[in-house]
């Protein structure tokens, strides 16, 4: 066995050990694993480094592990009729040390996200600002056309009725759940459960943000 074949074998079967990748039957030998991390476009090509502990970083600087496959695939959230979409933005990043509370002041990007009720299935994404013209075209992509779609009072979605939503709002300076059931807690939900993986980081270049949110989207969905 050459070292580059050693330094394989140790990469994929820590990679089959980890929690990640059991839920892949298919994957029961590092060539299988290797096969799998090319035909889905989680390794371009093969990187040959003296130490697998500084794969990943390696990887991540010179050659694209790639955003996951969910962002190829073409389904689209609402799709059930009975399943309700919530959406909502939120800001990634921390207040600058004596910001004095001035937005001027505030680090982070502001990030969207789309979650169906029932399925769980999400959408997220960096999105920059909460802008209409830039959220719609997100919302028009990955939300089926005549779906439920509930949110809050931002003036961003007033519109969707007119691009052929059922939109529903609950106003959160009243009430978290409305009489009618309206809520944004499903999406409430997954945005906690994202910052939990920042938490964990010591601080993540902006430039980065968009491939942790695809990682984390990917574990949410599958």
């Amino acid at each position: 066995m050459t070292s580059s074949d050693s330094y394989w074998d140790s990469v994929l079967k820590s990679a089959i050990s980890n929690g990640f990748f059991q839920f892949f039957e298919n994957i029961s030998s590092p060539a299988n694993c290797l096969k799998w991390m090319r035909s889905n476009g989680l390794l371009k090509k093969a990187k040959h480094c003296d130490d697998c502990n500084i794969w990943c970083s390696q990887v991540r600087q010179s050659e694209k592990v790639d955003h996951w496959r969910i962002l190829e695939d073409t389904y689209q959230l609402g799709e059930d009729n009975d399943d309700i979409v919530a959406i909502d933005e939120s800001k990634f990043g921390r207040k600058r040390k004596y910001a004095k509370g001035s937005t001027r002041d505030q680090e982070g990007t502001w990030v969207f996200g789309m979650v169906e009720r029932k399925r769980q299935r999400v959408f997220v994404f960096a999105a920059g600002d909460r802008k209409r013209v830039t959220l719609q075209p997100y919302i028009q992509a990955h939300i089926k056309s005549g779906a439920t779609v509930h949110s809050d009072e931002f003036s961003t979605y007033f519109n969707l009725k007119d691009i052929d939503y059922n939109h529903k709002t609950v106003n959160h300076s009243e009430e978290f759940v409305s009489a009618e059931g309206i809520h944004t807690n499903t999406i409430e939900g997954f945005w906690g459960n994202s910052k939990q993986h920042f938490t964990q980081i010591p601080g993540v270049n902006r430039n980065l943000l968009g491939p942790h949110l695809d990682e984390i989207m990917y574990r949410w969905n599958y």
